[in-house]
């Protein structure tokens, strides 16, 4: 009865523990890198847009230009926008 007892502490434990990590990460401040693209800001959560030719690599401050006619059309449509 007692180890039974120990297991199912310990595993509830363990739940309890992988819960608070788990949530933790999930409400993870969200990192701004200081850098804009077409007015919007490049976050942890938004590093690239397939769709605009881009991508941003944090650990080395690197933003890569993936295909430039996307990034072209992108910018075209963003300054059309504007006028």
């Amino acid at each position: 009865m007692k180890k039974t007892l120990i297991i199912i502490l310990s595993v509830l434990c363990i739940g309890c523990i992988s819960a608070i990590f788990l949530l933790t990460d999930t409400y993870a401040a969200e990192v701004d890198y200081g850098l804009e693209i077409f007015g919007k800001a490049v976050t942890s959560s938004y590093k690239s847009n397939a769709n605009e030719g881009w991508s941003f690599d944090p650990a080395t401050t690197t933003l890569t230009l993936t295909d430039g006619d996307k990034f072209t059309a992108a910018f075209e449509k963003m300054t059309k926008a504007k006028d």
